[in-house]
């Protein structure tokens, strides 16, 4: 008797906690409770298709809202326990009821057979197959029970007949519009006589077409529904479209409505400038749009709206009086706050404190202008996961930007220019002090074009290397031979020129560097693509004086499909190359440099660690230091990296609590698999040549492979991602396979 009632108070406790922690797990639902045998013989475990020749069944059922059911693992769990508990005699019938009570939180994922719901599936699966060129489809369905899975199978039977073709297509209504524009309007149809009819398609033609129309002055053009002539006999379709075209319409005035609260009012002729169109302009739909984005871009307006209006002028149907509204958003501000950015070279993250003053409409003409001080740590990643010396630069600068200089034909040329003064602490006691002034021409290409985007910049700085006597002093402390002597002269020169320069001809300016960069973005998201791709072409180098006599060239492709709501696959190729002149006399500028390895590289190395030597180490000083300051701090001349991706969104779970469905939703994980290497240390040797050369041969079999994975938390600067990198081939043969895993922290994907 005593170990019956231990043996119940057992099953009691544990069935209560399974209870609990289940409901922990789920979301309450105490409007709907539905007993697990009311629905345990309508339960539709499978949805099949039979007859489906044309059509996949993964496409028949998105269509559709009969779904099977599909139980997630608490559900699975909690099941498993009432079934099997409710069978023991020895059970109280509260615990019992209380798991039954914690599985029917589950009923939204039950799905259930409904004959209302079903008649509906097979009427719409009908509708698709017609509006496919399926005249003639039948569709039924049967119910019907699954022994094994002890489920029921809901079937739609398809007999799907012939697929009638297009015999004629007529459209009316384009008597009166140029040839050229006509020629257009034909290029755009996709449906053409002989191949079969669908509906959609005719739809997206015709809607082509009125857009078409529209961005010509026919502000007025629309279509009227089509007519489908079917004839059974031939199994052909005719189609007739009648275009309403109206007369071509001008714009006949120009109202910009300023909504200020309280700011200062941008000038009249500067709104004008960024619009593409002007009165007495034929209607153009595409050019309201693309003002709409030039308006926004000025950063000034909270909100930008173009539309027509008959209340400055009358509209008829020639001419149209166009209204735009302007709310304004706070233009001055004042900020202390966290600082992010990514470095230059590795595209890794600063975290640091920024004070900053900012106004977007300094000067009435929508120009904006910041004043910054920031202190920051470089490589924050570096700095915590492989236990580097913390890097740290102090900034202090201006930038001011005109968002419109000129236009050229289609393309919109704006001004930046800025004057900005940093301290970075480099290695030891060498630091960095930089003056720089800059000159930027962003110039936004038509949106239709490839390349969207094209900056030229031009940037006059004064370089000095604080306390390098007295870092190359310590360096050559630590010499014990002649051979080591060569290697801290070979790993200082590149800083050891511009000292050399400083001291002996004491310029102003120590380089000029010019630097031009086209990009060609159709990303759907800049912080997290899923789809679209990324193209980005760089050259920058020696502009008329200085030091800096080198010549840098890059390319980037990056690509991004849509594989499911959240499931996307991203790839990257990346190259670059350094042709530095005159090594015995010049330098090549530290955030020039090319680096492999880290967080944004070939993650299966520490950032900066990896580059390909060939069988021939430069940092092989009896002094670690030296060493050290070789890796970290002297880059190389070229670059190849290749990454796939593949990024996994969790969504929003409905059985859990809605807080930690919150969570849930804002967490993602990647796996990858990268490929490349640096290459051309930028160590020189004799004769003015690099210590080490390299051939072609030498940059395909020095190419590392790592893979790994990555969890990472949306935040509002984008995901903040903890990866796990592990090396899986090393073209230097001094990491194994699946050797010790590196950490990195990256804000944001990888690319």
């Amino acid at each position: 008797m005593v170990k019956a009632r231990l043996y119940k108070a057992t099953i009691t406790l544990f069935c209560f906690f399974i209870q609990q922690l289940s409901l922990s797990l789920i979301a309450k639902n105490s409007n709907y409770l539905q007993t697990e045998g009311s629905y345990s013989l309508l339960e539709i475990g499978e949805v099949t298709f039979e007859g489906n020749k044309s059509f996949p069944a993964h496409r028949l059922q998105s269509i559709i809202s009969s779904k099977p059911t599909t139980k997630s693992i608490p559900h699975k769990i909690v099941s498993f326990y009432y079934t099997n508990i409710k069978k023991n005699p020895a059970a109280p019938k509260s615990l019992i009821k209380l798991l039954q009570t914690t599985v029917n939180q589950f009923s939204d994922e039950i799905s259930l057979y409904k004959e209302n719901r079903v008649e509906s599936d097979k009427r719409t699966l009908e509708l698709f197959y017609y509006q496919q060129g399926f005249h003639e489809v039948k569709v039924n369905y049967t119910i019907s029970f699954n022994k094994e899975n002890k489920s029921y199978v809901l079937k739609f039977i398809i007999d799907e007949g012939p697929q009638y073709l297009i015999d004629f297509i007529e459209i009316s209504g384009l008597e009166n519009i140029s040839q050229s524009l006509l020629q257009e309007i034909e290029s755009l149809r996709n449906l053409r006589k002989g191949i079969p009819f669908n509906e959609p398609q005719l739809a997206e033609d015709l809607t082509k077409t009125r857009i078409l129309l529209r961005e010509n002055g026919f502000y007025y053009a629309d279509f009227k529904t089509p007519k489908v002539v079917i004839d059974t006999s031939k199994k052909i379709d005719s189609v007739f479209v009648e275009f309403l075209t109206g007369k071509p319409v001008r714009i006949n005035k120009i109202t910009f409505i300023d909504s200020t609260n309280g700011q200062n009012r941008v000038g009249y002729n500067v709104k004008l400038n960024h619009l593409d169109f002007r009165e007495g302009d034929l209607y153009n739909q595409r050019k309201v749009v693309s003002s709409e984005i030039n308006l926004s871009s000025l950063g000034t307006f909270e909100l930008v709206r173009i539309d027509t209006s008959s209340a400055f002028a009358p509209i008829t149907d020639t001419s149209i009086s166009m209204a735009i509204l302007l709310r304004y958003r706070k233009l001055r501000d004042f900020g202390l706050g966290l600082f992010t950015n990514r470095t230059s070279a590795e595209k890794a993250i600063n975290l640091g404190v920024e004070l900053s003053i900012n106004d977007r409409n300094i000067f009435g003409g929508g120009q904006s202008a910041n004043l910054f001080f920031r202190t920051f740590a470089i490589d924050v990643s570096r700095a915590l996961l492989e236990k580097k010396p913390l890097e740290y630069e102090l900034q202090t600068g201006f930038y001011l930007v005109q968002p419109l200089l000129w236009t050229i034909r289609s393309s919109r040329v704006g001004l930046s220019s800025s004057m900005l003064y940093s301290q970075r602490k480099v290695f030891r006691a060498l630091q960095l002090n930089t003056f720089t002034f800059s000159v930027k021409f962003p110039t936004r290409l038509p949106f239709w074009t490839y390349f969207n985007f094209l900056d030229i910049d031009f940037n006059f700085e004064r370089q000095v290397p604080k306390n390098f006597e007295s870092a190359s002093s310590e360096f050559y402390k630590s010499a014990t031979s002649f051979q080591d002597s060569l290697r801290i002269q070979q790993a200082i020169s590149i800083f050891g020129n511009l000292n050399k320069y400083i001291r002996e001809e004491n310029p102003f300016l120590t380089s000029a560097i010019f630097a031009i960069n086209i990009v060609g973005d159709n990303r759907d998201n800049p912080l997290m693509p899923q789809s679209g791709r990324l193209t980005n072409l760089g050259i920058d180098g020696y502009f008329l004086f200085g030091m800096a006599k080198f010549y840098r060239i890059s390319l980037t492709f990056q690509w991004f499909w849509n594989l499911n709501n959240r499931l996307v696959l991203a790839s990257k190729i990346r190259g670059g190359h350094i042709f530095w002149l005159d090594k015995e006399n010049s330098f090549v500028p530290f955030d020039r440099h090319f680096f492999a390895g880290g967080a944004n590289s070939i993650r299966g190395w520490a950032s900066r660690q990896l580059r390909y030597h060939k069988g021939i180490r430069v940092d092989t000083s009896s002094s670690e230091l030296v060493n050290i300051f070789l890796r970290d701090f002297v880059g190389n001349a070229s670059i190849f990296e290749s990454s796939v991706e593949l990024r996994f969104r969790f969504g929003r779970p409905a059985y859990i609590d809605k807080t930690l469905a919150s969570i849930l939703e804002l967490l993602t994980i990647t796996l990858f698999l990268d490929a490349g290497n640096s290459y051309q240390w930028l160590v020189k040797g004799q004769s003015n040549k690099y210590a080490v050369e390299y051939t072609l041969k030498d940059y395909i079999f020095g190419i590392a492979l790592a893979g790994g994975f990555g969890i990472g938390f949306i935040t509002p600067a984008g995901p903040l991602f903890i990866d796990v990198g592990f090396p899986f081939f090393d073209p230097n043969k001094e990491r194994k396979f699946l050797d010790k895993p590196l950490f990195h922290i990256r804000l944001g994907y990888s690319f």
